[in-house]
């Protein structure tokens, strides 16, 4: 059961922050796409399939969740199926409270998705987002945050979710971005991504200093000494977590210093193709890092933090 809830929260985690981190992404995107509608629509469409895909993920994970929230609950495999044992999580807990909004963004999420309009106009991406965003930030109030009483805690809590779900959100889609700019003869494509990369890149520093220092706040909250980063399990796992975002932030400062600025001096679209590539390769690394650092704050969630004096 227990591996079933960090897989569920694996999920969970990793397919909201991607529709968080999408439209934002996109709608970074904009000035670019004004010149070139056939690459706007091609996108676009794409982009569509991978929310909607993406959403569905996350409605399935969320009533996996609460499913076996009932199970532990209710001391047993039948109470995830239980009307009765459901609706005590829903509506006589922290989390049951914040779960009804979580699976409302959820669904207001797909049926935006689902809606039959072919294009993606601004005002649908900027609701899009903004549903995402209550999305992520009602994940605060499924973790250690809301142990005690207090709104401290649980806003730093929204503000790193939101963060994170930023940075992380918007990997795969730079990465098909990236894809597609790899084509010598996508001209379009390379423009687009030219544009894109330094706001890209200078939105990055904020998110990336947000989630330090936001982590760094939980760490003293969730750890009472720095020896119990070696001597519990939470500290163990938590030491894991922060050295996969440190490699995601190396990693992230190849990028901005050396690759971003080599591919905007590129002087023939031959030669800025291996950059490209290298960006795209390092991309999925980072993306990669990203998907483990998930993986470690969902295992994080099933335990006591280091509080032991």
């Amino acid at each position: 059961m227990e591996l079933a809830l960090v897989i569920a929260r694996a999920l969970q985690f990793g397919s909201a922050m991607i529709l968080l981190g999408a439209p934002i992404l996109r709608l970074g995107l904009g000035p670019a796409f004004e010149s070139t509608s056939s690459v706007r629509d091609e996108f676009d469409r794409w982009l569509r399939r991978f929310l909607t895909i993406a959403t569905i993920v996350t409605l399935l994970s969320a009533l996996l969740w609460l499913d076996l929230e009932a199970v532990i609950m209710g001391d047993g495999w039948d109470q995830a199926v239980d009307g009765e044992t459901i609706a005590s999580v829903l509506l006589e807990t922290t989390f049951g409270h914040a779960w009804m909004w979580h699976l409302a963004f959820a669904a207001l999420l797909l049926l935006a998705l689902l809606l039959p309009v072919r294009q993606l106009r601004q005002g649908r991406i900027v609701a899009i987002a903004g549903l995402s965003g209550g999305l992520v930030a009602s994940l605060a109030w499924a973790g250690h945050a809301v142990m005690q009483p207090g709104v401290t805690r649980v806003t730093v809590q929204v503000i790193h979710l939101l963060a994170a779900g930023l940075w992380l959100g918007s990997l795969p889609i730079l990465l098909f971005l990236l894809g597609r700019a790899r084509r010598v003869n996508d001209r379009d494509w390379r423009n687009a991504l030219r544009q894109l990369l330094p706001r890209y890149s200078r939105v990055g520093y904020v998110v990336v200093a947000t989630i330090l220092l936001t982590g760094s706040f939980n760490t003293s909250f969730l750890v009472g000494r720095p020896t119990a980063l070696v001597t519990t399990e939470f500290g163990q796992v938590l030491l894991v977590k922060v050295g996969i975002v440190l490699l995601m932030v190396l990693v992230a400062g190849i990028n901005r210093l050396r690759l971003v600025p080599d591919i905007r001096r590129s002087r023939s679209e031959s030669e800025a193709t291996p950059t490209i590539t290298a960006l795209a390769r390092n991309v999925a690394v980072e993306q990669a890092l990203g998907a483990l650092a998930i993986l470690a704050v969902s295992v994080l969630g099933m335990l006591p933090p280091a509080l032991t004096p």
